[in-house]
């Protein structure tokens, strides 16, 4: 396990200072704010005059982005503030490499130790160790982890590693792992449909149980939203969100102006099966979480980096079921991911990535334009691999069957 670690180590530490893309460093931008001193970062940004947009974040994200920069300033000393306001420029601060390596070192820490998480995981839902190490490096190895934590550096780590932990806990203990679990969708809110899933497929007893612990666990969510509710433009910026409404896009017209919102019927196939499936086993519950990120992307306009939510549940999957794993699957999800990356028009997704060894890119077109300046429709290439993964994703719910 060592060997492991510190080679992934090794790798993320590697790519983390020569790869940047500015999310990581606007997100930590919110949290400077008048030098850390801001709780309420909605009620700030509704009554001062800023240049920076709405936080369509939940506060436990608010909260641990301080968390970071509170570890990290003392570091990176008093020019990482200014750094921090420059926006989405690189800057020209001779710390650079260092300033984009500490907004990604919390980052690569989560990773590690929901590395260890998932080995934790196989060999309680019955893998022995080889299988653990398995599902362990499937994590830290795989292409969309790289690309999401070492090189974008995103915070869908933090919820993930905390979901983890949760899960884990849940095992033995299910009250308190939901409560954990509750935090998690308090730091992004699609854990919830994680949630569910444990909450009615899990090995929990009767549908009182159940119930009580969904409750219990979207309580905690609501609970971290409590405090802020009152707060102008809360609900607009991050309950009435873009990122949360998506799902919701995806609509299928039945006439008399209603619709069936496709993305929602299926992940509530998904909730049907996962509940019928089986006898109700922890480790194939894996399937149908990995499924249900799937249908959550796949149903939506997504970032690639979007794509992390399935590897954990997939690593443990793999783990566990030796010899079952459909990884052609896989192998076409980052196939398509790799062509939708490629497709993004912006170019902080593409060339943008290196700008730090080469910040000439950042004038460069992207592949989108390069279509269109060729008289090439590139919207329908991107129309055509998003209609694959939607494929992918029905796809995964029909394996889930066997």
């Amino acid at each position: 396990m060592k060997k492991v670690l510190l080679t992934a180590l090794a790798v993320y530490i590697f790519l983390a200072p020569f790869t940047y893309h500015p999310d990581t460093k606007l997100t930590l931008r919110y949290a400077s704010v008048d030098q850390g001193r801001v709780f309420n970062i909605y009620r700030y940004l509704g009554e001062n005059e800023t240049s920076m947009p709405d936080f369509h974040y939940p506060p436990l994200h608010f909260l641990i982005l301080k968390l970071e920069y509170w570890l990290l300033r003392p570091i990176g000393g008093n020019g990482f503030d200014q750094w921090l306001a420059t926006g989405s420029f690189l800057g020209n601060e001779t710390k650079l490499y260092s300033y984009i390596f500490l907004t990604k070192l919390p980052l690569i820490g989560l990773t590690m130790i929901s590395a260890w998480l998932i080995y934790r995981l196989v060999l309680a839902m019955g893998g022995n160790k080889q299988a653990a190490m398995k599902g362990m490096k499937w994590w830290l190895f795989n292409p969309i982890t790289i690309f999401s934590v070492a090189i974008m550096g995103q915070n869908d780590i933090w919820t993930i590693s905390v979901f983890l932990v949760g899960l884990l806990i849940s095992v033995n203990r299910p009250w308190f792992g939901f409560v954990v679990m509750g935090l998690s969708a308090g730091i992004k809110s699609y854990p919830l449909v994680w949630m569910g899933l444990v909450a009615m497929g899990g090995p929990f007893g009767g549908w009182f149980k159940k119930t009580g612990l969904l409750i219990v666990g979207c309580l905690v969510y609501g609970l971290s939203l409590v405090p802020f509710l009152s707060t102008p433009g809360f609900m607009e910026s991050v309950v009435g969100s873009g990122l949360m409404s998506r799902i919701l896009v995806a609509k299928i017209d039945i006439g008399f102006g209603e619709s069936v919102m496709i993305g929602p019927m299926l992940l509530v196939l998904v909730m049907v099966l996962a509940i019928g499936s089986g006898k109700n086993e922890f480790k194939k519950l894996m399937w149908w979480l990995m499924t249900a990120g799937l249908v959550m992307i796949g149903w939506s306009h997504f970032h690639v980096q979007w794509l992390l939510w399935l590897v954990p549940f997939w690593s443990i999957y793999v783990g566990v079921f030796k010899g079952n794993s459909p990884n052609y699957l896989m192998g076409l999800i980052w196939l398509v991911g790799l062509g939708i990356w490629l497709m993004f028009d912006d170019v902080f997704l593409v060339w943008g990535l290196v700008a730090p060894i080469k910040p000439e890119l950042i004038n460069w077109p992207t592949i989108y334009q390069f279509f269109g300046n060729k008289g090439m429709d590139g919207g329908l290439l991107v129309d055509g691999l998003h209609s694959v993964l939607a494929g992918l994703s029905i796809g995964a719910i029909f394996w889930g069957l066997r």
